[in-house]
């Protein structure tokens, strides 16, 4: 009776991919944690680029460290290509370079993670985190289910990975994700067991899915802890301007910090400062470490002239509730004193900030000098002129005609720039505008894009983010360089006590934007465009007195019907100094992933039909290795035969010696002689230890005699399509396909 043949196992591949499908679902069940889904495409391009090229890599060669090899190679080539393509060699080879600009991605994106409200804006540091992981993630999980055969461990990180939303979302995770990457995870299982060892393993997971969607329905939702009273419930991060309207929001008011100083003077306290207006999302620059840049030696405050005078505080900040990397300072800062370790300043912005340090718990002293115009200093400045000021000229992609209308129908006939600036400000604050925290917030109205402005005006209803946002462009589509200050108003006065000194109380109720104007000769100069938020400036005409700081009333104003003033053009770069920075360019990491993923895949393209070439010869070298050092005739002879099989010689397949008397054919004597050394050593082998001699001059004489003898065609099929590389990975697939599985 003939023994019934085994069945062939199913092929693996497919267990790869199963595996990616559950990597891509598990990751879209953070869409919850961020505010859209481009990052996804990034992070599964790349994923699936790695995946691809593993499973192209092991359906070639039977090396198993090849193919997770070849894929770390694509995950570090799409990942420079994509967000440090000018710093690698040739665009997409790493060096140096690409590691530091990975280094401060990284830096990025953890202080992004660490700092933004739920959801969080995808900024490139956490976009560049999440596609290295990704990536990383691929190679892992095919790591594991294919080299180690233990796919039922996939599971571990695809749940990790799924839980991750509800630390951050108030609880609420994403069933539909958790839905399908369970379908995927249970498809990988049955890929590997088969249909009918599969069975009871589908059982199970499918109880336990049901289990697992129907135990929400019946248990008490899960409600993060509150946090703790030493701060970490509130933290002033990257994006503290985006996020304003959700913090303003907060239930519960949270005393942020205490400050004083000799006079009792309320401040305002600047954290950070957005110039950048060009893309969708406008945020200062991540915190790093400036070496130069001493708290206790900041320069002079820019544009500030001989004859303006100016007001010296000394300031004490203790930080109650607040964590972060920015720490609150007047503007302008002169020293600080008592942040210990890598904290410095922007050269430009006077922001003060770590890249890993928390101002959680420190107390410093500021000492500043606030500048004080009079309105006459202030009407005389003349037009903008100082180097650098071209970033604070820039007007926004997209900016709705209504924005440089309504600014130039405000102005009306005001001559100077800083009437124009309270002309923009009355309108603001004389009653056409109603300040609101609950302004319509969908559809992106709590955004701060260009689009978001010409709404405001239009709806004239909404918070600080939209006013400072307002005045700034308005300012600037007139001509006037503005920026946005981010931190905190005054906050509440308390008095003296027999304990303790005159001090402010600063809450979290205190965030606030407010947009700075430039004037020549005086600096950045600050306003207050925001209805019965905060203190509006106001300066006296004698020069020796400051400006007062009590609320003012401002008179109604409102767009006329006269004539309209036509916007100031913008600057261009040819007319600005050659200082002038340029303005930060729109994220562009979603277009540059596109075009890695095409960029990479044509490579791979490329560069596989030469996988055959280069396998070949690292297996001729390792065969001439044996032969040289050990004596190897077995490794001799097969690489004899290999090369009549690249050349299409059908007789390699033959018996050795049936072989020979083929090849030995109208060759001359010492090609005769060389292959009689091998036949003679290869049929020792078997009845003697002792490695024979000189055999590598031997194969390689017989080896020039057979490419020798072919076509130059034939040559040049077995350097580029060797067949004998084919064959033997056709041989492996066969053997894999009767090999017992390991529970027989």
């Amino acid at each position: 009776m003939p023994a019934a043949s085994t069945p062939a196992p199913r092929p693996r591949w497919p267990i790869s991919l199963a595996v990616l499908v559950g990597l891509g679902t598990a990751f879209g069940g953070l869409n919850r944690a961020l505010t859209d889904s481009s990052w996804w495409f990034a992070a599964m391009g790349i994923a699936t680029l790695v995946t691809v090229t593993i499973v192209g890599l092991r359906s070639i060669t039977r090396f198993r460290w090849l193919p997770p090899l070849g894929g770390f190679v694509v995950l570090i080539i799409g990942t420079t290509f994509t967000f440090a393509p000018g710093l690698g060699y040739l665009g997409f080879i790493p060096n140096v370079d690409t590691v530091l600009a990975f280094g401060r991605l990284i830096t990025a994106g953890s202080t992004s993670i660490a700092e933004q409200a739920v959801p969080a804006n995808p900024t490139s540091g956490i976009v560049f985190m999440l596609t290295a992981g990704a990536g990383l993630l691929a190679l892992g999980l095919d790591f594991v289910a294919q080299v180690a055969k233990r796919p039922a461990l996939v599971g571990v990180p695809l749940l990790v990975i799924l839980l991750i939303p509800t630390f951050f979302v108030g609880g609420e995770g994403n069933p539909l994700a958790f839905v399908q990457t369970a379908a995927a995870y249970l498809l990988v299982l049955y890929l590997d067991l088969g249909e009918v060892r599969a069975g009871g393993a589908l059982g199970v997971g499918a109880t336990a899915l049901a289990a697992a969607l129907v135990a929400p329905l019946l248990l008490p939702p899960i409600t993060p802890p509150a946090p703790p009273d030493n701060g970490t419930g509130f933290a002033v991060g990257i994006n503290t301007f985006i996020s304003l309207g959700d913090n303003l929001r907060r239930p519960n008011v949270t005393e942020v910090l205490q400050y004083s100083n000799e006079n009792a003077d309320p401040q305002y306290l600047s954290v950070s400062v957005i110039t950048d207006f060009s893309g969708d999302t406008w945020e200062p620059e991540a915190p790093r470490v400036r070496e130069a840049n001493f708290l206790l030696d900041f320069p002079a405050a820019p544009g500030v002239g001989s004859d303006i005078d100016v007001i010296e505080r000394t300031t004490d900040i203790d930080i109650v509730n607040m964590g972060g990397h920015w720490a609150p300072a007047p503007y302008a800062a002169v020293s600080i004193t008592g942040l210990e370790g890598n904290w410095s300043y922007a050269a430009d912005t006077f922001s003060i900030s770590s890249p890993n340090l928390s101002v959680r718990g420190t107390q410093y002293e500021v000492v500043s000098q606030t500048v004080a115009p009079t309105v006459q200093q202030l009407r005389a400045a003349p037009a903008a002129t100082t180097n650098g000021l071209l970033p604070y000229l820039q007007i926004p992609d997209g900016l709705p005609d209504i924005v440089p209308q309504t600014a130039a129908a405000v102005v009306g006939d005001a001559a100077t720039a800083y009437d124009q600036a309270i002309a923009l400000q009355d309108y603001f604050t004389g009653g056409e505008f109603t300040y609101s925290q609950t302004a319509p917030v969908d559809e992106g109205y709590d955004g701060t894009s260009a689009e978001i402005v010409g709404r405001f005006l239009e709806e004239k209803s909404g918070y600080c983010v939209h006013y400072s946002s307002a005045m700034a462009i308005m300012a600037r589509t007139l001509g006037i360089p503005a920026r946005i200050a981010v931190g905190f108003t005054p906050g509440d006065f308390t008095r003296a006590t027999d304990d303790r000194p005159a001090y402010y109380s600063v809450t979290t109720a205190n965030l606030h934007a407010w947009p700075e104007l430039w004037f020549e000769g005086i600096g950045w100069v600050r306003f207050e465009p925001t209805p019965g938020i905060g203190i509006a400036p106001s300066f006296d005409s004698d020069t020796s007195t400051a400006p007062t700081t009590a609320p003012t009333s401002q008179p109604t104003f409102a767009p006329t019907s006269g004539p309209t003033l036509t916007p100031k053009p913008v600057p261009t770069e040819s007319e600005s100094v050659d200082s002038a920075a340029p303005s930060a360019a729109p994220d562009q990491t979603l277009p540059r992933v596109i075009v890695a993923i095409l960029v990479v895949g044509a490579i791979i393209v490329m560069l596989l039909p030469l996988v055959p070439v280069v396998v070949r010869a690292w297996r001729r070298q390792r065969r001439y290795w044996r032969v040289r050092r050990q004596g190897s005739a077995v490794d001799a002879w097969a690489e004899l035969r290999d090369t009549a099989t690249d050349l299409g010689w059908t007789t390699a397949t033959n018996t050795p010696r049936e072989f020979a008397i083929a090849v030995r054919q109208k060759q001359p004597e010492k090609v005769v002689r060389a292959l009689a050394n091998l036949l003679t050593a290869l049929e020792q082998t078997a009845y003697s230890p002792t490695p024979a001699e000189s055999l590598l001059r031997d194969l390689r004489i017989v080896r020039r005699a057979l490419l020798r003898s072919s076509s130059r065609r034939e040559r040049l099929r077995a350097a580029f399509t060797p067949a004998s590389v084919q064959i033997q990975a056709r041989q492996l697939r066969m053997r894999s396909r009767v090999r017992p599985s390991r529970d027989s």
